[in-house]
């Protein structure tokens, strides 16, 4: 694995967790995090507030599968291509829901297609890294 694809997964990992550990604790500081990064307008009441702790739990489970993988690459290498296709799932979905992501959440086109691109430029590294890793 590249040292690219580490610091990939790495990133990813301790962002999954540290966005599920504030989205299941303290979804107020969630939705300031998601404004900071995502330009997100979070409203939070009791609906939303459950919807984003039940989210925050799947990605406290992600955060630990990426550490997994982290922890023994050659055991946990298909993670690798899982998180690729999920990070490609997202910027195709941001891409196609532009219009809910802006109207509905509050973010500007540019900085959707930015998190966009970021999204696609994560699945790259790590199809490259499950490609290379698995010579």
């Amino acid at each position: 694995m590249t040292h690219l694809t580490t610091a990939v997964l790495a990133l990813l990992c301790v962002y999954h967790l540290v966005i599920g550990a504030l989205s299941v604790g303290a979804p107020h500081l969630a939705a300031r995090f998601a404004r900071g990064v995502y330009g997100f307008s979070l409203r939070l009441d009791a609906q939303s507030t459950s919807m984003l702790r039940a989210l925050g739990l799947y990605a406290l489970f992600t955060g630990a599968v990426l550490g997994l993988t982290l922890w023994d690459v050659a055991r946990w290498r298909p993670i690798l291509l899982c998180m690729a296709g999920l990070q490609l799932a997202r910027a195709v979905h941001r891409l196609r829901a532009e219009e809910v992501v802006v109207d509905g959440l509050g973010a500007s086109p540019s900085r959707n297609r930015l998190n966009a691109g970021l999204l696609l430029a994560e699945a790259i590294i790590l199809g490259l890294g499950f490609v290379s890793h698995g010579r």
